[in-house]
């Protein structure tokens, strides 16, 4: 098997999901009753802050992107209880497999996109992180299409990609500079 060959469309579907089905049950198992750390509490607090005066103050001692908590202050739109606040990271880990799955399989292949989608809903780090109130999985997900793109470009697709790298590094560069 060369791993480039076609797969049948309903096969990727029924393998992809599956995987995804797996992922979430793994990140989602008993969510509700974890105790929020620390740093997920500060995360709170930088999202609840309504002017910009007051975000600042609390981003001059952290270091992460705000782009996270700009997400995480429209979730909490949404509703604000720790089973539904795990969720977001919960949907980014999603996300960012997904975003693993296309990378690795327009790489090389169906078979091995699909190992690299078992490895990251199976690895502990990634189950970690994909429950955890912080910005960790939030920015994997940014990245992986930026990246995406970046291998697109390389294999030598024309505009599109180009487009894609383009903005998703201005973005990058907008979120670092804030």
């Amino acid at each position: 098997m060369s791993g480039k060959e076609r797969v049948p469309g309903l096969f990727v579907v029924i393998s992809v999901a599956s995987v995804l089905v797996v992922c979430a049950g793994l990140r989602a198992f008993r969510i509700g009753g974890l105790p929020l750390w620390v740093d997920e509490v500060f995360s709170l607090n930088v999202a609840h802050q309504d002017s910009i005066s007051d975000w600042l103050r609390y981003q001059i001692h952290d270091a992460n992107p705000p782009l996270s908590y700009l997400a995480l202050k429209a979730w909490l739109l949404l509703g604000d209880g720790t089973k539904h606040l795990r969720m977001l990271p919960l949907l980014f880990s999603l996300l960012a497999s997904v975003a693993l799955f296309f990378i690795a399989r327009s790489l090389c292949g169906f078979w091995v996109g699909l190992f690299a989608l078992a490895i990251f809903a199976l690895h502990p780090f990634a189950i970690y992180y994909g429950r955890e109130i912080r910005h960790p999985i939030m920015s994997a997900f940014f990245a992986l299409p930026l990246l995406y793109a970046f291998v697109q470009i390389l294999q030598g697709r024309r505009f599109l990609p180009y487009l894609m790298y383009f903005h998703l590094r201005c973005a990058a560069v907008v979120d670092a500079l804030l």
